[in-house]
């Protein structure tokens, strides 16, 4: 898959307008300083936590460590508001990727046997997909939860599950079932489309009627206690016709104070007053959902619907609506949980490096246990060197050489073995050598455990260094050259990766960065200011153009490389791609002057 854009709204400096960021392969985030750059990899962070650990409230986090503390959902709200939702809503192209289906064997046997035919055959058009969550604070539980999970297929919105404030109630007010993928003809009836087949197998009163779920909470006084008023807004724009449901909302308004609960009081009294059947004309759907904590559907279980959702007497010929619900089911589930499951995996290979790189201890060994957080400061790129394969090496050692970056250095990893002065070896050794003796030598030292130690050395005097005895600058370089070499797919995002670098190393690097994002299919997130770097993408972009590209290098088009200026405004932070012609120049000047420093000390 590739990411293609992501969209923030309320998140740090990000206010309620919401921003979107086109995403390339290689994405550079510009800017001056504060401006919110660092708020970009800070919530693909976030959602990683969100996506994999339900970590909404995260100080500390499996990728920043003991470095990154993000200080809690409080810090990270923007105005820090909680009567605010986060969102956060990232895009992609599948390209090779198929939709997940959550089938067993037998399953899917049974399937083949009635010729129902399998839900990749039908799915596997879909082409791009989109996952938006919404997460809010909630006042009864004093914690934050997602209290909204959106699913868009093909640019529609496919499904889109809802969280109470209070979690109990969590629910679908949007599955739509007439979406374009689904007009296709069933394979065991021609004359049929999945959509019409779908609509019979879920219960009617899925969709006119409130879900079981829904129904046992209107029984009760205040049953939207612990709605906030945007739960409250959602619930009156799918209330169609539900005079029971918009009264109970008006009575539940009688408690708030706001502004936004007086207005929304007034829009209902106006309903009320019109009659609902002149205003509503669309069946609503309030579909119950379980085995959730909010509205972020479970990628291990899949989106299990209110039993009462499914018509049990729909079939068709000798089909039983047994074997019609689980096709049914594993369609729905690929289309409404895939895409949050599909980015979850994608966010599985996330590596973030920090503004500053630290150097590794001289007593470093190998770390037994994998932490990504190391990779924050650094260190991650020097700990793995100590199981890297050779020819990973060879290729690190590579861009570190004349042919490349030309810093000087090339990296040793030499095997050892430690042996202690008490060690029955130096025994042997005092004996007269013959073959029995070398043998049994032989064998006591395959006994000693093989150790590693990481070297530097000078290519020009070959000494061999210490990481620790080495310039800041290649200190800082080093762990962006190994995770860009290392790291095979997924996302990188690095925050300065020119910091204490010369210009013309850092003018190589971005030969790195083109090399690596596009021959391994990564998207390499850049927070930077560095006009060389830039310079460089944009020269292979021309060279590409007129076919001058020199050898060994790659060449780039303006698709591969996405330009965003970030800058501060009352209304919150402001995202604006700045465009790029197939000869490698802007289409659009830089804001405030940004660049123009070394044109205003050569010139005036």
């Amino acid at each position: 898959m590739r990411a293609t854009s992501l969209k923030l709204k309320n998140f740090k400096s990000v206010g309620e307008s919401p921003q979107e960021i086109e995403l390339a392969p290689i994405t550079l985030l510009f800017g001056p300083n504060s401006a919110g750059k660092s708020s970009v990899l800070q919530a693909l962070i976030y959602l990683r936590e969100a996506l994999h650990h339900h970590n909404l409230n995260p100080d500390k986090t499996v990728l920043g460590g003991d470095w990154l503390d993000l200080g809690g959902f409080k810090n990270l709200i923007h105005g820090r508001d909680l009567e605010r939702a986060i969102e956060i809503t990232i895009g992609y192209d599948l390209d090779s990727i198929s939709l997940p289906i959550r089938l067993t064997d037998h399953e899917r046997a049974i399937l083949d046997e009635m010729d129902i035919g399998q839900p990749e055959n039908y799915l596997d058009q879909v082409k791009r997909l989109e996952v938006s969550i919404q997460v809010r604070w909630s006042d009864a539980l004093c914690t934050p939860y997602i209290a909204c999970c959106e699913s868009h297929v093909d640019g529609i919105l496919f499904s889109r599950i809802n969280c109470s404030a209070d979690r109990k109630q969590i629910y679908l007010d949007c599955l739509d079932l007439s979406h374009p993928i689904l007009k296709q003809a069933c394979s065991f009836d021609e004359d049929r489309e999945l959509s019409n087949l779908f609509t019979d197998l879920i219960n009617p009163t899925s969709t006119l009627l409130i879900s079981r779920s829904l129904a046992s909470m209107m029984a009760s006084n205040r049953p939207f206690k612990g709605f906030t008023i945007d739960d409250l807004e959602s619930l009156v724009d799918n209330s169609h016709a539900d005079l029971d449901l918009l009264n109970k909302v008006k009575d539940e308004l009688g408690y708030r104070s706001s502004r936004k609960a007086h207005t929304l009081s007034k829009l209902i009294y106006e309903l009320l007053d019109k009659g609902v059947d002149s205003v509503f004309n669309q069946p609503r759907q309030f579909i119950g959902v379980e085995g959730q904590k909010d509205a972020l559907p479970s990628i291990h279980i899949g989106l299990i619907l209110d039993p009462d959702s499914w018509n049990s007497e729909a079939e068709h010929d000798d089909i039983s609506s047994g074997t019609l619900r689980l096709f049914c089911q594993a369609c729905i589930d690929a289309l409404a949980v895939g895409p949050v499951e599909l980015l979850s995996n994608w966010l599985e290979d996330f590596t973030y490096i920090g503004p500053l790189r630290d150097l590794p201890a001289r007593n470093m060994t190998q770390q037994l246990s994998p932490d990504l957080s190391r990779w924050a400061k650094g260190l991650g790129a020097w700990e793995m060197l100590y199981s890297a394969p050779d020819k990973l090496i060879d290729e690190i050692n590579y861009w570190m050489g004349d042919a490349c970056l030309k810093t000087g250095y090339q990296v040793i990893v030499k095997k050892y073995r430690e042996v202690d002065i008490d060690n029955p070896v130096f025994t042997v050794l005092e004996k007269e050598p013959d073959q029995d003796t070398l043998l049994l030598l032989k064998e006591m030292l395959g006994e000693i455990p093989e150790k590693s130690r990481i070297y530097l050395q000078d290519e020009e005097n070959e000494l061999e260094v210490m990481p620790q005895d080495i310039g800041v600058g290649i200190s800082q370089l080093f762990p962006v050259v190994v995770l860009t070499v290392s790291q095979q797919r997924g996302l990188i995002a690095i925050e300065q990766p020119e910091l204490h670098i010369h210009p013309a190393i850092q003018v190589e690097l971005a030969d790195l960065f083109a090399r690596y994002a596009i021959k391994h299919n990564k998207l390499i997130l850049l927070e930077t200011h560095s006009e060389h770097l830039m310079l460089r993408l944009l020269r292979r972009i021309r060279q590409e153009s007129g076919d001058e590209v020199p050898p060994g290098k790659d060449g780039l088009t303006k698709e591969s490389i996405s330009v965003q200026y970030v800058e501060p405004s009352s209304a919150g932070t402001q995202f604006r791609k700045l465009r790029i012609d197939d000869s490698g120049d802007f289409l659009d000047d830089w804001p405030n002057g940004f660049f123009e420093e070394r044109d205003e000390e050569l010139f005036f």
